[in-house]
Parts: structure tokens; C-alpha cells; sequence
């Protein structure tokens, strides 16, 4: 898991954010370095080495968590499919007794009712 860290602005970044932005302050020292007039080739060869290090190692914590996300979503699918079984099965296996069926028929023939008041439409 990411290890929050503190950001500029006092905000809480994760891991992977942090080196996100570590990653782009290297590249844009890395750029600098390269359009000076006097090169410095050891100091962009350790920003070059620092930077695929880094970049690596973002694409793998990327894939992590990706992975992680793909095997959280099929556990809840499979618990989801799961209460979806037991319901169906619960629902073949129960029979309606004789009340349940009064009460229904007589909310229904009550809607019905309603359903024939027309009350007049005033504009």
C-alpha cells in the first residue's frame, strides 16, 4: 500500500503521486542540464540513470495496484453473483401463503381504484 506523504501545500499525496512529481522535477533538470553550453556528461548520465530507476518503479507500483484492483473487483463480483443465487434460490423455494396473497390483491384492487379517480387538471 502507498504510504502517504506530505506534499507542497500541506497535502497528503500518495506514494506513487510523489514520484510522479520527483519524476518530472528530474526530467526538467535533466532538460536543463542538456541545453547548457558547457555539458556536464557524469551529472546527466546519474539524472538519466535516476530517472529510468524511478520510472520503473512507478510502472511497477502502477501494475500493482492495478492487479490488485482487477482481483478486488472480481471478489465482489463473485460475492455479488453469490447473494444474487441465494436470492433466486430463496425466492423458488419459498411458497406464498394465503395472507400475503389477500393483502396483495387488495393493494391492487386499491390502486386499481385510484387509478380510475380523475381528479380535474387545473391550469
Amino acid at each position: 500500500m502507498g504510504v502517504p506523504v506530505r506534499g507542497c501545500g500541506n497535502r497528503l499525496q500518495s506514494h506513487t503521486d510523489g514520484l510522479t512529481v520527483w519524476i518530472t522535477k528530474v526530467r526538467v533538470k535533466k532538460n536543463s542540464f542538456k541545453r547548457r553550453r558547457r555539458k556536464n556528461l557524469r551529472v546527466e548520465a546519474v539524472l538519466t540513470s535516476a530517472l529510468v530507476k524511478a520510472e520503473m518503479l512507478l510502472r511497477r507500483k502502477q501494475q500493482q495496484r492495478y492487479q490488485r484492483w482487477q482481483r478486488l473487483k472480481t471478489e465482489l463480483f463473485k460475492a455479488n453473483c453469490n447473494m444474487c443465487n441465494g436470492i433466486a434460490v430463496g425466492d423458488r423455494s419459498t411458497e406464498w401463503d394465503e395472507k400475503i396473497c389477500e393483502d396483495i390483491n387488495s393493494l391492487h384492487s386499491f390502486m386499481c381504484l385510484v387509478n380510475e379517480v380523475k381528479s380535474p387538471l387545473k391550469r
